[in-house]
C-alpha cells in the first residue's frame, strides 16, 4: 500500500484540503483497496487522517478473512464472482455510495478489468523515457488479448524535460475507445 493518497502532508498542498471543503468533499478522500488474498496492512497513517477506507474482494474470497475484517470495522465490498475484484461491479457500488470520481492506483489486474467492463473513464500515465526488463518485469496488462477493450486515443501529452542525471517524462492522458454508456 504504498501509493495511499493523503493531502496536506506538505505546506505546498494544503490548498487541496481546502478546494475539496469548498466543493462539499471530506477533506481526505476515501481509500479502496482490491484485494482477492485480503492479506495486507492498514497504515496508520490512515487512521490519522480520518479517512474512510473500504476493502473490496470477489464472493470466493476466504470467508474468515473477510469476517476479521468487518470485526476490526472495515467494510468488505464483494465485487466480484470469483476471488479477484471485478471492475462493472466495484465501481457501481461505490456510485451508488454516492463517488463520482474515482483515482485508481492499481495493477495490471484491476486496468484490465476496469477496461474489459467499459468503466474506466480516462488513464493518466507517466512514461519515464527509460527502458526495463528482465525476468521479473511486467507489462501493463496480463491475461488474454484486449481487442477493442484495449483501444485508446491519446488526450493529452506532456514533457518534462530531462534534468541533470534524471530522465525525462511523458505525462499522458488516454480515453477508452469503448466507455459504458450507462
Amino acid at each position: 500500500l504504498g501509493n495511499i493518497l493523503q493531502l496536506g502532508r506538505r505546506p505546498d498542498n494544503q490548498d487541496l484540503i481546502h478546494w475539496r471543503q469548498r466543493h462539499g468533499l471530506p477533506a481526505q478522500p476515501a481509500i479502496v483497496v482490491a484485494s482477492a488474498s485480503l492479506d495486507f496492512p492498514v497504515p496508520a497513517s490512515i487512521h490519522e487522517h480520518q479517512q474512510a477506507f473500504y476493502i473490496a474482494t470477489g464472493r470466493a474470497s476466504d470467508s474468515h478473512k473477510m469476517a476479521t475484517w468487518r470485526e476490526r470495522g472495515y467494510e468488505v465490498i464483494l465485487a466480484g464472482r470469483e476471488q479477484a475484484v471485478e471492475g462493472r461491479p466495484l465501481i457501481e457500488y461505490l456510485a451508488a455510495r454516492g463517488y463520482r470520481s474515482i483515482y485508481l492506483l492499481a495493477g495490471p489486474q484491476i486496468l484490465e478489468t476496469m477496461l474489459r467492463d467499459a468503466v474506466l473513464s480516462r488513464l493518466y500515465l507517466t512514461l519515464s523515457h527509460q527502458l526495463i526488463g528482465g525476468s521479473q518485469f511486467h507489462s501493463m496488462i496480463g491475461g488474454g488479448v484486449m481487442g477493442a477493450a484495449g483501444a485508446l486515443q491519446l488526450r493529452e501529452l506532456y514533457l518534462e524535460h530531462a534534468s541533470e542525471g534524471t530522465t525525462g517524462q511523458f505525462f499522458a492522458c488516454f480515453e477508452p475507445l469503448l466507455q459504458d454508456s450507462g
